[in-house]
């Protein structure tokens, strides 16, 4: 078994500051980063990683929803034959919880509005889509040898793989194309579709709170 200093990088962050339209936007999209990225933390410790970033003193710490905030890039000792295997397994648990987040919205909303009697439901294979395919999971992983520069020649190391492995990006075809492009553009996001098939009815109160304009 060899060791290896791994790295990984958790998004997207630009498209999240993009969408938002308020100041509680902005901390949503951070506390979800957090989320996912205590998510691939938490994966790689139960893997038998040493984390070097973050490392918290009480595991328990990586659980969903603690108050321990974590930074969307993830640094880590791991002793495995097979880093491309562990660090998928980090990446799954990631997007796990991603769909966990969204499955939550999407059930507490309507919940919410049956108060004020406004019925509310979605595209539903648009939005299973679209939750599919916003994270982003880049890793870069080197061999860790021993001595006292090791550490440090591993960490450059890596940290140019993965700035090399962030800038190739993946290039998805739509899964359902003939859906995607059938339906207007989201007002709050104009690079994806409206997940709202029929938005015109809902109340302009409710419009102006999630922040939607005609369309």
């Amino acid at each position: 078994m060899s060791r290896y200093l791994v790295a990984l990088s958790i998004g997207p962050i630009q498209d999240f500051i993009a969408a938002a339209r308020r100041t509680r936007d902005l901390w949503f999209g951070s506390y979800l980063l957090s989320e996912v990225s205590k998510a691939a933390a938490r994966s790689l410790q139960e893997q038998g990683a040493s984390l070097i970033f973050p490392a918290p003193a009480d595991p328990e710490a990586l659980s969903p929803d603690s108050t321990l905030n974590v930074a969307n890039k993830i640094l880590a000792e791991l002793d495995t034959e097979d880093p491309r295997q562990s660090l998928e397994r980090a990446r799954q648990a990631t997007q796990l919880r991603w769909e966990e987040l969204a499955r939550d919205c999407l059930e507490e909303l309507p919940r919410k509005l049956q108060k004020y009697q406004v019925s509310f439901h979605v595209r539903q294979t648009l939005w299973n889509d679209q939750v599919a395919d916003v994270l982003e999971f880049f890793c870069a992983w080197v061999p860790l040898a021993t001595g006292p520069e090791a550490l440090n020649t591993a960490r450059r190391q890596v940290d140019r793989l993965l700035a090399a492995r962030k800038n190739t990006r993946d290039f998805l075809p739509t899964r359902h194309p003939h859906l995607a492009y059938a339906v207007p553009k989201s007002s709050l996001d104009g690079k994806r579709e409206s997940v709202l098939p029929d938005a015109d009815h809902l109340p302009n109160w409710f419009k102006r709170k999630l922040g939607l304009t005609t369309g």
